[in-house]
Formats: C-alpha cells, sequence, structure tokens
C-alpha cells in the first residue's frame, strides 16, 4: 500500500477511481532512473506512458518501506522522507568512518563524534548505474554534513565491487566479518553495553574461517564476538552450471535449494 506523498497522487487516482499498481522507476535492483530520456529508454518495454516534472531530480530516492511488527512500525528500507537517517550513537567515535555496506540492497553510513547517518536506499551494486549512485551518495553525504572519514569500514570479502572504491581513497580499510556487523546491529538497538547470544540468520556471508557463513550463533559484544554455534553446513550447487548464473547473487537461494536436496541425497 502506498502512502501519498504528493498531490500529484490525489489529483491522478481521482481521475482513474480505480486501483492502481505502482512501481519505482528503476530496472530490478538499481537506483531508481532520474533523467527523462533514459527512463522512457530503458522502461519503453515496461510501460507506454510517462508523466514528466520540469523540475531536474538532483539525487536519486526510491520510496520508504515499512512494516509493522508487534504493533510497532519497523523500517525495512530507508527512502524518500526518511534517509539520510541520522542515529545517536552510545559512544564516541576515534575518527570519522565511512561503512560502505553490503553488496546487495546497499546503503552507505557516515560517522563521526556520536553521530552516524545512513543514506537512502541504492540497490544491488551489480550495475554500473549503481556503482555511480552508490559513489554519489558518498560524495553528497560527506559535503552535507561537512565530514571527511580518515578510514574505511568494509565487508571482510574482497571480491565485493565496492572495495576498488574503498583503495582508490587511499584510506585505512577496517574489514568486519558480515554477520559480526549483523550480531553488532542487533546489540546496538537493543542493548550496546551488553553481552548478548545473538542469531545471525541473515544469509549468505564470508565468515572467519573462510568458508560462507549462513545460520550463525554469535555470543559478545560489539567487535568481541566468538563463534558460539551454526546450523548444519551443506554444500551449494555449482553457480556456472545453472541456467542464468550470471545474473549473480539472486542465484545463490537456487543454488543453497539444490545443494541442500543433493545433501539429503
Amino acid at each position: 500500500m502506498l502512502l501519498p506523498y504528493s498531490p500529484l497522487h490525489h489529483l491522478l487516482l481521482d481521475g482513474l477511481d480505480r486501483p492502481v499498481v505502482a512501481t519505482s522507476a528503476n530496472v530490478s535492483g538499481e537506483p531508481v532512473l532520474t533523467d527523462n530520456a533514459e527512463v522512457e529508454a530503458r522502461l519503453g518495454t515496461v510501460t507506454q506512458y510517462f508523466l514528466h516534472h520540469n523540475r531536474p531530480i538532483v539525487r536519486p530516492a526510491d520510496d520508504t518501506v515499512m512494516r509493522v511488527i508487534a504493533g510497532k512500525p519497523r523500517l525495512i528500507r530507508g527512502g524518500r522522507g526518511v534517509a539520510p537517517l541520522e542515529l545517536a550513537l552510545p559512544r564516541a567515535l576515534a575518527r570519522p568512518l565511512l561503512a560502505v555496506g553490503g553488496h546487495t540492497k546497499n546503503t552507505i553510513a557516515l560517522g563521526w563524534g556520536n553521530r552516524a547517518v545512513i543514506s537512502p536506499h541504492i540497490g544491488d551494486l551489480d550495475a554500473v548505474r549503481s556503482m555511480e549512485v552508490f559513489e554519489q551518495v558518498i560524495a553528497d553525504l560527506q559535503r552535507l554534513y561537512g565530514v571527511t572519514p580518515k578510514a574505511i569500514v568494509c565487508d571482510a570479502h574482497t571480491g565485493y565491487a565496492r572495495q576498488p572504491l574503498a583503495a582508490r581513497q587511499g584510506l585505512p580499510l577496517i574489514r568486519v566479518w558480515h554477520h559480526h556487523a549483523h550480531a553488532s546491529a542487533l546489540a546496538f538497538e537493543h542493548g550496546p553495553d551488553k553481552t548478548w547470544l545473538t542469531f545471525t540468520w541473515d544469509g549468505v556471508g564470508l565468515g572467519e574461517d573462510g568458508s560462507l557463513w549462513g545460520g550463525e550463533a554469535l555470543h559478545g559484544s560489539a567487535g568481541a564476538w566468538q563463534h558460539a554455534a551454526r546450523l548444519r553446513p551443506f554444500r551449494l550447487a555449482r553457480r556456472e552450471s545453472m541456467p542464468g548464473a550470471s545474473r549473480g547473487d539472486r542465484q545463490r537461494q537456487y543454488a543453497g535449494r539444490s545443494g541442500w536436496m543433493w545433501h539429503q541425497m
């Protein structure tokens, strides 16, 4: 369900007087398109009609997605009207940091002092346009808040697309294990000064032993996690043998299902 955030939505729906299926102007997984000519060229096979504005869009911003859980709205994807989202940190950072986020459903964060700012949703970083917007958002946040990072925080996996950008900045890299980052996010939300047993069942990420981790239990606190337990690992099917494997990380779910079926044989 889309809540109207512009008078134009009211005018359109009053004129149509029927339910409308609306989606963002973007190729799946990429940031929203902002140039009128590019929209018509890339989305011409999706729709016959385009409604343009005579004012250029400076920064792409997707719709915000929220879900009501236990009676409270929970932010699923920060976008228009919500991000950049500022958070208060439990303790001051020793130096300004830039965290460059995940490879899929990417957002970045800029932190300094007791403050952290999370960017709008960018998208998956497989496409050229996604990388362009990724770099634009990084530059925009630094300019907007007048903060220059002194180090970059990134995933420990060296094969992700954002790694070359981090290297070009010429700044020290702080590599964080994928599931440690998820556990630290939970600790930040529920009590950063406590010791936690966290269940990070979020998906596939590089683990400390060099294997792909999935369902992990971590004990400790942010920056000091100990691996406590895990769901039983299984082999993934070879991605290059699957139709459409070049589509990237979206194929992991098929590899996982195939691998689990093989494991049971």
